[in-house]
């Protein structure tokens, strides 16, 4: 009997220790690699999920992960310092944020997940939230600025901390070109913080990104406020919930509650990721909405609430894809999901958890290719083949590195596929090795 199959290929490095069975070889990962579990897989989007989990309560250290729709990681990296907003930025390079330590700051990585920079303000300490490295190489973050306040006129302490936010943009040299803070546009009675305590996060700052006119949106959750920055004179142009909003929503119930992730699409919609902190019961749920920025009226366009299952009263993500395909990152949510992709329909895409009370401040998407080391392809047609007949395909790989690479294991998706050399296998530096993959169609297993 005659066949003919091609495949996509995927090589993967995978660097440490222990075993989780795979096809064709056993997958090796470290004896701390946070265990998960693919829950559905119905034709997803093609792309890598982007996840930096951490152990709850205390949100000890962790990892950045990337894992493609079956679940294999094909990047992983430990630290000894929590993490969080890991991704693929507009200039394309990799960002994540070291939050704990003395110096937080974010890193910048290029595609062969070497870091290439760092960025931190120079006067604030960085919030670990929300950064953004610009297509023309400047980059936009957030700060906590602290103040210590007698705040005994609202119920509380005389010498209270109180934090603010301050959105700074740097140019490529670091060079601050644009700064702004609450202090100078907001009231403390504007938060819906609790204002009697000794440490108030009056801000709480969480998302920030640039509308289509080059002006700054930025989430304050503590004041459950989209607040539109004019990003030349520093005027508020409007502000989207809270104790001073501006809009009108259409649908009442589409107002949503302490939220992330507020994003423009490049459809001129926008995006967010509702908390629904003050919901009884409370539940998450993603949301797409019109804004009218003239007129000041919201149309909910569409929306996800997992049937009102999972609540995450922290963090959480919302992404949408060119397909239509929506990511949602459930945040610190110990009901269990960390991630769901759902098609426009709202039928499951893809969901991944994680058990043992780990979670991911965000889950996004994005395609993805290291350079590190590059395959002469990424796809090998077999043509017409007899089924039981072994056939073979000599893969180069090449290492694009200064150093060696060692190739620990494989996994593939299906047991027709093998590769024959014994790992683990060493890739000179600037070298290359061939590999010799077989494919055998009887051992096809649907």
């Amino acid at each position: 009997m005659k066949s003919s199959f091609s495949i996509a290929l995927t090589v993967l490095f995978i660097l440490v220790t222990n075993i989780v069975p795979m096809h064709g070889q056993a997958l090796n990962v470290p004896a701390n690699f946070p265990k998960y579990e693919i829950v559905a897989n119905n034709s997803p989007d093609e792309g890598y999920f982007f996840l930096s989990p951490v152990q709850m309560p205390n949100k000890t250290p962790g990892y950045l992960i990337i894992v493609d729709n079956y679940g294999t990681p094909v990047y992983y990296r430990y630290f000894s310092k929590v993490l969080n907003s890991f991704g693929v930025q507009p200039n394309k390079l990799l960002s994540f944020m070291v939050r704990t330590g003395t110096s937080p700051m974010f890193y910048i990585m290029d595609s062969t997940h070497t870091l290439v920079d760092s960025v931190k303000s120079v006067t604030y300490k960085p919030d670990p939230h929300d950064f953004m490295a610009m297509k023309n190489g400047h980059f936009l973050f957030i700060c906590g600025a602290p103040k210590t306040l007698d705040m005994t006129a609202y119920g509380g302490k005389k010498n209270a901390t109180v934090t603010g936010c301050v959105v700074q943009e740097l140019d490529g040299n670091k060079n601050m070109v644009f700064q702004w803070s609450t202090w100078d546009h907001f009231n403390i009675s504007d938060s819906y913080a609790d204002l009697t305590v000794s440490s108030v996060d009056l801000i709480h700052p969480n998302s920030i990104d640039i509308d289509d006119d080059g002006n700054i949106f930025l989430i304050s959750r503590s004041m459950n406020e989209v607040t539109k920055i004019n990003r030349q004179t520093g005027d508020i142009m409007w502000r989207l919930g809270g104790k001073n909003n501006q809009f009108t929503f259409t649908d009442p119930s589409s107002m949503f509650s302490m939220p992330h992730d507020f994003r423009l699409l490049p459809t001129g919609n926008f995006t967010i990721y509702d908390n629904g902190n003050e919901r009884n019961p409370p539940y998450s749920r993603s949301l797409e909405f019109t804004i009218d920025q003239v007129n000041k009226t919201i149309d909910l366009v569409w929306s996800y609430d997992a049937n009102k299952e999972f609540y995450s009263g922290s963090s959480g993500s919302t992404q949408r894809l060119r397909s239509g395909n929506t990511v949602i990152g459930y945040g610190y949510d110990l009901s269990s999901p960390a991630v769901i992709e759902v098609h426009y329909d709202k039928s499951v895409a893809f969901r991944l958890n994680f058990p043992d009370n780990i979670t991911s401040y965000r889950a996004v998407k994005f395609p993805w290719k290291t350079t590190l080391f590059v395959p002469n392809t990424y796809s090998i047609d077999f043509g017409m083949w007899d089924t039981y007949t072994t056939q073979s395909y000599l893969l180069p790989v090449y290492n694009n590195s200064d150093k060696v690479v060692t190739l620990t294991s494989y996994s593939t998706h299906t047991s027709a596929f093998t590769i024959e050399e014994p790992f683990p296998i060493d890739i000179p530096a600037h070298g290359q090795v061939t590999l010799t993959v077989d494919y055998f169609p009887a051992g096809i297993k649907t």
